[in-house]
């Protein structure tokens, strides 16, 4: 998995969250975001901030070149 994957996983685990709930709230398929999160496709930049925004988290810890979110 890419450090971009295991952020995801991790970051809806402490929020317990379902993938579905997340998809819904990003407007995507659910599927792409199990894609995501099972290091299968990296989303288009547009889908990288809405992630982010919704978690409230920097690009750079998303992407997981930082540890401080």
């Amino acid at each position: 998995m890419s450090a971009f994957s295991d952020r995801l996983l991790e970051l809806r685990q402490s929020q317990n969250l379902s993938q579905k709930k997340i998809a819904q709230e990003i407007g995507i398929d659910v599927r792409a975001y199990q894609r995501y999160e099972y290091g299968e496709r990296e989303p288009q930049i547009s889908i990288f901030f809405r992630i982010a925004d919704f978690y409230g988290v920097g690009l750079e810890y998303l992407a997981g070149r930082t540890n401080t979110p």
